[in-house]
């Protein structure tokens, strides 16, 4: 969960320089999160 904050908070700075940067990064970061909260479920 940790690496998911770590790409929101780079997300949000590079944002206004560099927007379509930003949505991958925001979007990673969406994918790892539900990587951790779903893998006890084994799903």
């Amino acid at each position: 969960m940790d690496d998911a904050g770590r790409h929101l908070a780079l997300a949000r700075a590079i944002a206004p320089s560099d927007p379509s940067g930003a949505y991958q990064l925001a979007y990673d970061a969406v994918q790892k999160a539900f990587a951790v909260l779903l893998a006890p479920r084994g799903s």
